[in-house]
């Protein structure tokens, strides 16, 4: 289609019960490395399951202070961990101009369900007569969307898409939309009113070129992100296009 530019990836970022980096997941993997194990996150005695594939010796405090943690359900956690690493590894510093072309869209089948899990244990467990003052916030299905863009410094778009296991294939539709949709707008808009324009409005349009750098995520319990970008923006220097496993970041 004409106007649309290919959207490539250039970031990658991980936490899962394999690998708290994309580095370490993918070595994991291609060593058959199971994520499966006892359940510890949570009282595994009183339940039938006794195993799960849960993320192992995360420790919060090496991402987080105190304040911050208490904000944070687990996933919002992994969630802004993994953006970091994305971010990190596009090579891109989002400042002040940056940060309003950035947007934040997240995969996610459902919220901070461990901050659910609390609020039940504390009410109907303990016989408290009221939750933590903050358990909307972090247990809302686009708390980790929210809290990328509030730690991460992003100032478009930041909302979750949930569609259970077809969550993550529905934000990389969304997140790719922006990055090409923008761009085919602006052509036409110029190419319908560009003659009645004056040369610092369209340089004005044309500066609205620089497409969306958009995140999305895997799933609540692992989190998965990547950055994507319109190409023939100039990226920046470090910037690369991810293409197969054998290539660029998997290699380095």
């Amino acid at each position: 289609m004409s106007g649309v530019h290919r959207v490539v990836v250039t970031g990658l970022g991980v936490v899962s019960p394999i690998g708290h980096t994309a580095a370490d997941y993918w070595r994991s993997l291609i060593n058959g490395v199971s994520g499966l194990g006892p359940i510890t996150v949570r009282m595994a005695d009183e339940l039938t399951q006794k195993v799960a594939a849960e993320v192992k010796d995360f420790d919060p405090l090496q991402h987080f202070d105190d304040r911050q943690i208490s904000t944070l359900d687990r996933i919002s956690q992994f969630a802004v961990v993994a953006a970091r690493e994305a971010i990190a590894h596009a090579g891109i510093t989002i400042d002040e101009a940056l940060s309003l072309k950035t947007a934040a869209i997240v995969g996610s089948g459902a919220g901070g369900q461990l901050t659910t899990d609390d609020s039940f244990y504390r009410l109907y467990h303990e016989n408290k007569t009221r939750v933590f003052p903050l358990t909307v916030p972090k247990l809302m299905v686009n708390a980790s969307a929210s809290q990328i863009s509030m730690q991460c410094g992003i100032r478009g778009p930041a909302f979750v898409v949930a569609s259970a296991c077809a969550s993550a294939t529905h934000a990389i539709g969304l997140a790719f939309q922006p990055v090409t949709a923008l761009t085919l707008f602006l052509m036409r808009l110029l190419r319908h009113h560009g003659t009645g324009l004056s040369v610092s409005q369209r340089q004005h349009i044309e500066s609205l070129w620089e497409p969306f750098r958009t995140v999305f995520e895997i799933d609540d319990a692992n989190q998965a992100l990547i950055m994507l970008f319109r190409v023939g923006y100039a990226s920046p220097p470090h910037a690369r296009t991810l293409r197969r496993p054998a290539e660029s970041f998997w290699r380095r």
